[in-house]
């Protein structure tokens, strides 16, 4: 049972991390990924409707990223909430804005609409994986890959690197225990996506604590480096994150992958 649940650990890693940074080129997927371009809320206005079709096409995995893009949204124009949200949703639509609303800091017009999220229904899953968020976006501790995702749908809604730095953070801080524990975050996706059974090595190595600590970092350093190569400004917090940082194993890292890229 406790190797399931680390080998589900690896692949929900994984999951989140296409559900932010890897989707297919479709219009909805492109709206959340470059939001920041074109911030007019009014482009989300039936946003639902397109990305959920067809909602079977849609798991859990897919709506952390909404709730960070609509809780910027949300913060930044409330008195459009009420047409943001639709009058019929889906179940995972309203835990994503609900959690989208508290997160926002407008809790008030959660009560306001609960008429409409009451008749959408709840996924358990998906309120399992957002219980416990803060009442504002920057006070969110990182724990769990979802929330890395919301990150990350918050920084492709303003294009700003506030959210990027809380996911580097999140990922200094285990990159820096160690040069080792540093070299073995590299591997945790590419490895997962070969054979999560082939992680087990790293899981005796650092007993199950540790190791699901590092999965998730290493999950935190595939996104920063996947949506650095498609987003100027992700690549531009993590080139001041290495100037800023440049003696430390975190800064060292990002800087050696850098490095790699080019010709």
């Amino acid at each position: 049972m406790l190797l399931g649940r680390l080998v589900s650990a690896v692949w929900i890693s994984i999951l989140l991390l296409s559900s932010a940074s890897a989707q297919p080129p479709e219009a909805s997927n492109d709206l959340v990924l470059y939001f920041y371009k074109d911030p007019r809320p009014s482009r989300l206005v039936g946003f639902f409707d397109a990305y959920e079709k067809p909602l079977s096409q849609r798991n859990w995995e897919a709506y952390p990223p909404i709730v960070g893009l609509f809780a910027v949204v949300f913060r930044e124009h409330p008195n459009l909430i009420e047409k943001l949200v639709p009058t019929k949703m889906s179940s995972r639509a309203a835990e994503a804005l609900v959690a989208a609303l508290l997160l926002s800091g407008n809790q008030g017009a959660a009560k306001k609409l609960q008429a409409r999220f009451d008749q959408a229904g709840s996924d358990a899953t998906l309120r399992a994986q957002l219980t416990g968020l803060p009442s504002r976006l920057e006070s969110i501790q990182i724990r769990i890959p979802t929330h890395l995702d919301i990150l990350w749908g918050a920084a492709f809604a303003n294009g700003e690197s506030a959210f990027v730095l809380m996911i580097l953070d999140f990922y200094a801080q285990t990159a820096n225990l160690s040069e080792a524990v540093a070299i073995d975050m590299t591997q945790v996706i590419p490895g997962a996506k070969k054979d999560p059974f082939a992680l087990l090595d790293m899981r005796k190595k650092y007993g199950d604590t540790e190791f699901v600590r590092i999965v998730y970092a290493g999950a935190a350093l595939w996104g920063l480096l996947t949506n650095a190569a498609r987003q100027e400004f992700v690549e531009q917090a993590i080139a001041k994150y290495v100037a800023d940082h440049p003696s430390t194993n975190a800064g060292k890292l990002l800087a050696l992958r850098s490095k790699s890229k080019k010709p």
